[in-house]
C-alpha cells in the first residue's frame, strides 16, 4: 500500500512517531536532581595479578 501512497505512508509513520513519543512521554520516570555523592576509590593492588 506505501508503494501506491507514499503520502499514506508517510502519515503513517509520522503518527507512528508521534505515539511513540507520548508513550514514552507518560512512562518515564522523572530524574532526581540531587547532588552527586563523591566516592573514593581504593587503590587497586597489583601484586595478586600472575600472567601464565
Amino acid at each position: 500500500p506505501t508503494m501506491t501512497r507514499p503520502v499514506a505512508g508517510i502519515c503513517a509513520l509520522l503518527a507512528n512517531i508521534v505515539v511513540t513519543g507520548l508513550v514514552y512521554a507518560i512512562l518515564k520516570k522523572p530524574i532526581k536532581h540531587t547532588e552527586p555523592v563523591m566516592t573514593v576509590e581504593e587503590e587497586i593492588d597489583l601484586s595478586d595479578i600472575e600472567i601464565l
